[in-house]
């Protein structure tokens, strides 16, 4: 087993880490220091800048890209995915397993942490370490995209997939100017869709250079693709959400199943000290004002006289950005028909306790917890926004209201207390849903199909084709280490890792990294 890699200390193309060039006066041509043979027989593309005076058919594009640099690297199609943080990896749980057997090793790049460990322990697949902050800090921005541009011209990727608005500008412009082949931005969730002023102006620009640098890209759901679409932050021909949207799909055979978990649900409640003839409505995400804690309480509020069984289940914490009013944490807290978890990993056996699921969100992407909660055959009421509207069908596997409504959302809580039949109804038809349109088997056979194209493109060798010949890579791991202090607690994580302690690890280090959805 190896360590984590940081960017810091990967060496580039020279000593001063500028790219070779070349050229006959047509135009700047990026040029390999020596060639390693032919690729799949045959010799790989060179592609050439145009002067600014060319004209004629052979300018297909104003950018085009230099590929002889990544002949070498060739033997292995690598993909690289990039997330600002490393708890949004484990959103991608078992690509890297499908993707191996097409022949296309995937790696992974996001800030340090604990996370980042644990991901590459349970995965198999090497980690990169590159610091990322989710806040706008220009001067940290541009070291971010220096060390992932030098990441970039050293493991030569075919692909660059990066997600999470920060991750996905920063990815997107260093794979840009390392020239990677191809360069897709994944629109997990819109900040700017609830931010206002100067902010908003900011997060909509930075999308739309995500969006331009890329060459596909995709969203989360159709809806969040017809919002982008519709504002004009990345042109309709260049934008696709997967099938019926999701990030990853849901696995709801063998994790999500509530036959598996039927049997923890007593004790659940017990150990949370819910009445085990209650009704329990639960919510599942981060403690902030986006996710319309304030509607839920007060919805609560209007229902608990008349509903005296009704109990409210919070799996999640709290969060510095956007957080709730100490007045409506002390609130709920104090409350004794309100239980908290706090933040849980193994979240089937909370769903298994839970009657009844409630995301009165303001902005989500394609939200996970609906589909969660789905497969575990419960009734969702959500919100009637982008991505939302994907996740939940209205009246079908659950309710819709309008955001910032705690009335509409206390009568849909209400109609689920009268008729258990119709809660039961939905929670079947969200299983079903989930098992017939978003297993994630489905969800990575139309993601390669989508690597294909956008490889056949470049000129590059298909998945399929390289999947014949070429026997899966073997599982990497994690190595290296950042500076100063940071060394040893890296060591301390690979070696629990190398032990497949990979919880052991993260305890160890130190838990520092965040619990936020993707974002």
């Amino acid at each position: 087993m190896g360590a984590v890699h940081f960017a810091s200390h990967l060496p580039v193309d020279d000593e001063r880490g500028n790219r070779p060039r070349g050229g006959n006066g047509t135009g700047d041509c990026h040029r390999p220091r020596a060639t390693h043979g032919r690729l799949n027989g045959r010799t790989p593309r060179v592609f050439c800048r145009q002067p600014s005076g060319a004209k004629g058919s052979d300018i297909a594009s104003r950018e085009v890209e230099a590929f002889h640099d990544w002949e070498a690297h060739m033997a292995t199609l690598r993909l690289l995915h990039v997330m600002t943080v490393p708890i949004s990896l484990f959103f991608l749980r078992g690509q890297a397993r499908f993707f191996r057997t097409l022949g296309l090793e995937e790696q992974a790049i996001s800030s340090p942490g604990p996370d980042l460990v644990r991901f590459s322990a349970e995965e198999g697949i090497a980690v990169h370490a590159v610091p990322m902050l989710r806040a706008i800090t220009p001067l940290r921005d541009l070291v971010a995209v220096w060390r992932l541009y030098r990441v970039f011209r050293q493991l030569k990727p075919a692909i660059v997939h990066a997600g999470t608005p920060k991750g996905g500008l920063l990815a997107m412009v260093a794979a840009w100017l390392a020239r990677v082949p191809v360069r897709v931005y994944h629109i997990y969730g819109l900040p700017a869709m609830t931010a206002r002023g100067i902010r908003r102006l900011i997060l909509q620009a930075t999308e739309r250079v995500s969006c331009a640098l890329a060459d596909h890209v995709f969203c989360a759901g159709p809806s969040i693709r017809d919002y982008v679409v519709a504002r004009g932050i990345c042109r309709s021909v260049k934008t696709e959400a997967l099938l019926r949207g999701s990030i990853n799909g849901i696995e709801a055979r063998r994790l999500f199943n509530p036959e598996l978990h039927a049997a923890s649900r007593a004790g659940t409640r017990s150990r949370l000290g819910i009445p085990q003839q209650a009704v329990v409505l639960g919510f599942v995400g981060r403690l902030v004002g986006d996710k319309g804690v304030a509607e839920l309480w007060e919805a609560l509020r209007r229902v608990q006289a008349e509903a005296p069984e009704l109990h409210l289940l919070i799996v999640g914490e709290s969060d510095t950005r956007d957080p709730l009013s100490p007045t409506l944490i002390d609130a709920l807290r104090s409350h004794p028909r309100v239980h908290f978890a706090g933040f849980v990993r193994n979240t089937p056996p909370l769903y298994a306790a839970m009657d009844l699921v409630a995301l009165p969100s303001h902005r989500e992407g394609f939200p996970v917890v609906p589909m969660e909660a789905a497969a575990m055959a419960l009734p969702v009421i959500a919100t009637r926004i982008p991505g939302c509207v994907d996740a939940v069908q209205d009246g079908v596997t659950g309710i819709l209201v309008q955001p910032g409504d705690a009335a509409a959302l206390a009568d849909a809580i209400r109609g689920y207390l009268r008729d258990p039949t119709l809660a039961r109804r939905h929670g079947e038809a969200g299983r079903a849903r989930m098992l017939r349109d978003f297993q994630p088997e489905k969800i990575w056979e139309a993601l390669a199909a989508r690597y294909d194209s956008l490889l056949a493109k470049r000129h590059l060798p298909l998945l399929e084709r390289r999947a014949a010949g070429t026997p899966p890579a073997a599982p990497s791991t994690v190595t290296g280490a950042p500076d100063g202090g940071d060394d040893a607690l890296l060591r301390i994580g690979a070696q629990a890792a190398r032990a497949g302690q990979a919880d052991t690890a993260a305890e160890e280090i130190g838990r520092d990294a965040s619990t936020d959805s993707i974002r």
